[in-house]
């Protein structure tokens, strides 16, 4: 122990404490033997929500003739709607488990009509959410109302308890055991104030540009939805643990995945980040224009 530990304890300052990965189980059922099928050992585009993301709703017709597995979370309507009809292609699978506060309005006008429009559809599409989700929309809106789209349903068990930073963590650990080629993150920006990452690597002083304030809409593609889901799940529109994700997925998530695999006999998948100023530092970086020799290559 040198003079500058005792000092800290002196003045009463925390000591970083090493994070050890738990135990994680994906205790999952309904449809749960469609994930490999669809995801037939392909590419993934994994859309999500950061506002980097306008740069594939730009040049989605660059990516059309590509054999990708589009996915995405949360908010996936807006990803269906404002990039993938452009090229006539859908969501093959989304995930949503995120919980809100005022669950009984925002189940009835957010979630269960955003829902019924990707279950309706006639192709074969999966739905990933958790348990908990579906027992509150059954109190909600009557225990029949996802009846007719089991053969579509995939629900996962004890969510609320599983150690994972956020629903991007448990979406590539899914990915992982089913078994993806290679998975292409886009939106994935990250968000926080500079003092949340004073102890996170690096790969650039880029990484830092245009992320200043917290809670703020400004980050996000589309963020007049996020306000609007905002007000009606949490009667705010600034609330968002946006802030703290980024730093705390840097700080755990190949540790959690590093046990997962091991535990689970699977290999680790190569996933890579389309955001050049993203905050989530742990994934190597390309753009655009890389994307298209990587996906030309994994198709040759």
């Amino acid at each position: 122990m040198g003079i500058k530990w005792l000092l800290r304890r002196a003045k009463g300052s925390p000591m970083p404490v090493e994070f050890k990965a738990p135990k994680i189980e994906l205790k999952v059922t309904g449809a749960v033997h469609k994930i490999s099928e669809i995801i037939g050992n392909r590419e993934v585009g994994l859309m999500l929500h950061g506002k980097s993301i306008e740069e594939l709703e730009n040049r989605i017709e660059e990516f059309k003739d590509y054999d990708v597995c589009w996915v995405s979370l949360n908010k996936f309507d807006i990803m269906q709607k404002y990039i993938l009809n452009k090229i006539d292609k859908n969501l093959r699978m989304v995930l949503d488990i995120g919980e809100v506060h005022y669950r009984d309005d925002f189940e009835k006008q957010i979630r269960i009509p955003r829902w019924l429009e990707y279950l309706q559809r006639e192709d074969d599409n999966l739905l990933v959410t958790s348990q908990d989700i579906i027992d509150g929309i059954h109190e909600v809106a009557g225990e029949n109302i996802l009846d007719p789209y089991q053969h579509k349903i995939v629900s996962m068990h004890g969510c609320r308890q599983l150690e994972v930073p956020n629903s991007l963590g448990v979406y590539l650990l899914l990915l992982t055991q089913y078994s993806a080629k290679k998975i292409f993150l886009f939106g994935c920006d990250g968000f926080g104030r500079k003092s949340a990452f004073k102890n996170t690597p690096l790969w650039s002083g880029k990484e830092m540009e245009f992320r200043d304030e917290n809670q703020s809409l400004a980050t996000y593609f589309k963020p007049e939805y996020t306000k609007q889901e905002r007000i009606v799940g949490f009667k705010d529109e600034t609330a968002s643990g946006l802030h703290s994700d980024s730093p705390t997925f840097n700080d755990q998530y190949n540790k959690i995945l590093s046990r997962y695999c091991q535990e689970n006999n699977l290999r680790p998948v190569e996933t890579v980040n389309v955001s050049f100023n993203s905050l989530f530092t742990i994934f190597r970086k390309i753009s655009y224009d890389t994307l298209k020799g990587e996906l030309y290559s994994c198709h040759q």
